[in-house]
């Protein structure tokens, strides 16, 4: 298991989710929906999408506030 992320200045805890590009390129409405649903939610049990981004060929995260 990796270790759960954390901002350094904050030492606020983030999850990652990877996901491969392949996966992303099948069905891209799926992911543009998670991720227009997680980054506007705000509710006390939901997670908040933070960002998205490429971490090396093939692969995608988004990293989400815990």
């Amino acid at each position: 298991a990796l270790p759960c992320p954390a901002e350094e200045s904050t030492g606020r805890s983030y999850a990652l989710k990877r996901m491969r590009k392949s996966a992303v390129v099948q069905c891209p409405e799926h992911v543009f929906c998670e991720q227009a649903i997680t980054k506007n939610v705000a509710h006390p049990f939901c997670i908040r999408q933070y960002a998205s981004f490429q971490v090396r060929r093939g692969e995608a995260c988004m990293a989400q506030r815990l």
